[in-house]
């Protein structure tokens, strides 16, 4: 094992045994909130998200899928996004403008249609879900001043996920050989070479080569030791779900390990390398979002007997304590991005740290059976809107899910949206 390695080995088992303290010490109390909403407040918002909801049904519904029309409809849904998202959420100008300005939007069409062009079968599902890998990464771009843009490494890593677990998900491949294809999967990320053995490892092994192709290995070690390291990480998670028996501080430090080492390889592979501060703070993040993810999973991770701290608190009555330590979690881990702070990276950082505690929020009210109901009428009177009315409107927008998904799909394949250069010399070999 090189130095480098042993220093990328002691910043995670440094990292992972600091978050689990930070998780243990958190407060279990219900949170300070800065903002509550009266019940006028909250009608009125309602009004405002109907409206504009409302108006984007209709407006799709006459639209009989005419291309001229669907555009107009996309820009004008942007501009109601935005005034629905300074009205309700009391966001600024710079806030609401951040994203398009940074040219957000238009990397998430790009990384859409080099999707289908890597992989033409690939589920929209899929898309939306290695996108929101994409998003991080550009988060990250804009924390570091550094472009926004949909490079080899960022659409490799993104794609990574879906192929590698669709496969590891396929019923029809015995247990010996996804053995045998993690330790290829294992060969390939440390250069050691080795060959694909059907379509599926044909994927994985060009978008491995999609990053060599960005950071040659000897001069980028440290990206190869962090995809290592997240490689190594999900491996410990599958072997948890397979036994279902890792004790309580053991699945603590997994979901630290996994979660960490998956944003730590987001943010080296926008940027090469990076400070140690930076690669500490960049773990933390993920750790949060691993969080976060477990708690959005609880009811499936239960079915399947999978461990986290939600599924543990679950077991053994509410979620309501657990749920305050995340708050907690949050607010001791996320103040260090403020480190990243310039007048760049000032109003996408302050909309993202503004939005957390609502995300935090809205999730309780879409897993509510796991909390008890003086918690939820709490948690209540800090978002803007009653838990009753999203309920609803989720129910509408599930009613209309197949007509908003053709509406989704056209806004990320817009033919005006200009592909990276390299997009084009993608092939399987």
């Amino acid at each position: 094992m090189s130095s480098a390695e042993n220093r990328l080995d002691e910043l995670v088992r440094r990292q992972v045994e600091k978050m689990a303290q930070v998780w243990n010490d958190a407060d279990c109390a219900m949170p300070h909130f800065n903002r509550s909403y009266s019940s006028a407040e909250k009608k009125q918002n309602e009004a405002i998200l109907s409206e504009q909801l409302g108006w984007l049904i209709n407006a799709l519904e006459s639209s009989n899928g005419n291309g001229a029309r669907q555009e107009e409809i996309k820009r004008e849904a942007g501009i109601r996004l935005k005034q629905a998202g300074k009205a309700i959420f009391e966001l600024t100008d710079a806030q609401v403008d951040t994203m398009e300005n940074e040219g957000i939007p238009a990397v998430s069409s790009q990384f859409f249609q080099a999707a289908r062009q890597f992989d033409p079968a690939i589920a929209t599902a899929d898309i939306f879900q290695a996108g929101r890998n994409v998003w991080t990464m550009n988060y990250l771009q804009v924390l570091l001043d550094l472009p926004v843009r949909l490079s080899p490494s960022v659409f490799a890593y993104s794609m990574l996920y879906p192929v590698t677990d669709n496969y590891l998900d396929d019923a029809g491949i015995s247990r010996d050989a996804k053995r045998a294809f993690n330790e290829r999967f294992s060969c390939w990320l440390k250069g050691e070479g080795g060959r694909a053995t059907n379509e599926h490892e044909g994927q994985v092994l060009e978008l491995v080569r999609m990053i060599e192709g960005e950071y040659p290995r000897a001069m980028f070690p440290e990206v190869y030791e962090c995809l290592m390291a997240i490689h190594g990480a999900q491996q410990k998670s599958l072997l948890q779900r397979a036994d279902h028996g890792a004790q309580s501080a053991e699945s603590l430090r997994i979901a630290i390990e996994k979660g960490g080492a998956s944003v730590l390889a987001d943010a080296i592979l926008v940027a090469g390398r990076m400070p140690v501060w930076q690669m500490e703070i960049a773990f933390n993040y993920g750790v949060f979002a691993q969080f976060m993810d477990d708690q959005e999973d609880v009811a499936s991770d239960l079915k399947q007997k999978a461990g986290s701290v939600f599924t543990e608190g679950a077991r053994h009555g509410r979620l309501d304590a657990t749920m305050n330590r995340l708050f907690s979690f949050s607010r001791t881990v996320l103040k260090d991005l403020q480190r990243f702070e310039n007048a760049r990276s000032r109003p996408l950082m302050e909309l993202s740290l503004k939005g957390i505690d609502m995300l935090l929020i809205d999730a309780c009210a879409r897993t509510s059976r796991f909390y008890s109901r003086r918690y939820l009428r709490d948690l209540e009177e800090y978002f803007p809107f009653r838990f009753a009315y999203l309920a609803e409107i989720r129910k509408q927008v599930e009613r209309k899910k197949p007509l908003l998904n053709r509406f989704m799909n056209g806004m990320t394949t817009a033919a005006a949206v200009k592909l990276p250069e390299w997009i084009p010399a993608m092939a399987l070999d």
